[in-house]
């Protein structure tokens, strides 16, 4: 949904086109400036700089989700070799601070 009731964006949205926003302003800049740098490249490392902090299976689910699109479970065990337990409780960390959206 796109507005709610009064009219107003809902805060997902808002969230969303703020990213884009941020993005896209960095772009602009650094293109100016005379770098090369794409909205994708740009977003990549503003990921980059937001998941340093985190511990290392939740930036390598990050990556396989970034490099993959769309992964399951045994995605993750392949790729870590982490438990099953283990990994459900960083796919929901990271759920829970909104680097996914379910």
């Amino acid at each position: 949904m796109i507005k709610n009731k009064i009219g107003h964006l809902t805060p997902e949205l808002l969230k969303i086109l703020r990213r884009i926003a941020t993005i896209e302003s960095i772009g602009a800049s650094t293109r100016i400036e005379g770098s090369k740098l794409s909205d994708r490249e740009i977003e990549k490392l503003l990921l980059r700089l937001k998941t340093d902090s985190l511990p290392r299976l939740a930036s390598d689910i990050i990556q396989l989700v970034q490099n993959k699109g769309k992964i399951t479970i045994n995605d993750v065990i392949q790729a870590t070799n982490a438990p099953r337990s283990t990994i459900k409780k960083y796919l929901g960390m990271l759920v829970d601070q909104k680097y996914f959206i379910v």
